[in-house]
């Protein structure tokens, strides 16, 4: 009876093993937390595949780095560039109104201007005569 029980307790904990839980750790996490000194490599080829893996991986890392960089420089860039753009927008309306103000102004100096010439015109008639 005790191989029985421990035949049973084997697979209860087998099953256990590779059931995941709550606190099992995904093979990302394992993956990330295995130190590479555990890693059993069968031969030089497969080292050198494997540093060239962990070099090609940390160029990528340092260059994902630098373009997070230069990400946060344009976003903050293109912030400045819509705060300039929305206060050029602001005067823009003040100067549109300013020039609708001057044309009206222009068009009644016109104006004036035409009834000034019909009455020189008028005297000019009658200084003929």
């Amino acid at each position: 009876m005790p191989a029985e029980n421990s035949y049973e307790q084997f697979v209860d904990f087998s099953a256990e093993a590779s059931t995941p839980g709550f606190d099992t750790p995904s093979a990302s996490e394992i993956m990330s937390t295995t130190p590479t000194a555990n890693l059993q490599i069968s031969s030089p080829a497969y080292e050198n595949m494997f540093r060239s893996f962990q070099d090609t991986f940390a160029s990528l890392r340092a260059e994902m780095a630098m373009l997070e960089i230069e990400n946060k420089r344009l976003v903050e860039h293109n912030t400045l560039i819509k705060k300039e753009l929305e206060t050029l927008d602001k005067e823009n309306v003040k100067l549109s109104g300013a020039n609708d103000d001057a044309l009206k102004k222009l068009a009644e100096v016109e104006e004036e201007k035409a009834g000034l010439q019909k009455e020189l015109s008028g005297f000019e008639g009658l200084r003929r005569f």
